[in-house]
């Protein structure tokens, strides 16, 4: 026979909900510091539904009158932006099934967050002087696109008014495999 004494026992459901409300807190703090630590904060919310939006928006050719589309040999680049929701879009595809590509973004513009779908990738953070370049950002990630795989195009949206410059770069080309 085990003796239980009620007044030492944990409620376990009560102790579950505080953990829970402690982690919730704690993702707040971290959302409200920003992303300036060089590693992408994971943040679910209205810039979610806003890239899901922008996303169904740039798969739909009747919308291509909005986007500036720049093709390059192995990928193309479809980008707009968006003044009065202030929002910069950038997607880059793949023009082949031919190639895997792994490609570096660097993103110019006045803020320090962005909504990827490439959730693994990290982003790195770079603040410009404020009295020379006040509220300016160097935004650098990767895109990994595997087209045997069914990943063709890697979406990024930025919560800004300015966009100066993108820049992408192929950092690894390599025959396209289903590994």
């Amino acid at each position: 026979m085990i003796d239980i004494d009620p007044h030492t026992q944990i409620d376990m459901e009560m102790h579950k909900a505080n953990i829970a409300k402690d982690t919730q807190l704690e993702e707040v703090k971290q959302a409200e510091k920003g992303a300036s630590n060089g590693v992408i904060e994971v943040i679910r919310g209205p810039l979610n539904g806003k890239l899901n939006k922008a996303i169904r928006m740039a798969s739909d050719s009747k919308f291509d009158k909005l986007f500036e589309i720049h093709k390059r040999e192995f990928y193309y680049m479809k980008d707009a932006i968006d003044k009065n929701h202030g929002f910069y879009f950038l997607r880059i595809g793949s023009n082949s099934n031919n190639f895997d590509l792994q490609l570096k973004i660097k993103m110019f513009v006045k803020s320090d967050l962005v909504e990827s779908t490439e959730k693994s990738e990290k982003l790195y953070v770079y603040k410009y002087p404020e009295d020379k370049f006040p509220g300016d950002y160097k935004l650098t990630t990767f895109c990994n696109i595997r087209p045997l795989k069914g990943k063709k195009t890697c979406d990024f949206l930025v919560p800004t008014t300015y966009h100066d410059r993108t820049y992408v770069y192929i950092q690894k080309k390599t025959p396209a495999s289903k590994r």
